[in-house]
């Protein structure tokens, strides 16, 4: 899945809930278009992780 669309599903996830974590696990993040990395600033600072790495399990 593209990378941005994945950041902004969770943060309309976390404005429904929210007490809810979000973790991004995610090989190479790819920002690349006109205010991307300011968005990507902005769901950091909403609290939502980003990781570098593959993830070994999936829990909810």
């Amino acid at each position: 899945m593209c990378c941005m669309y994945l950041v902004k599903e969770a943060m309309i996830a976390q404005e429904h809930h929210p007490d809810m974590h979000a973790t991004m696990v995610h090989m190479d993040l790819r920002a690349y278009g006109k205010g991307y990395d300011a968005y990507l600033d902005r769901a950091e600072g909403k609290g939502i992780e980003f990781l570098r790495g593959r993830a070994a399990e999936v829990r909810s």
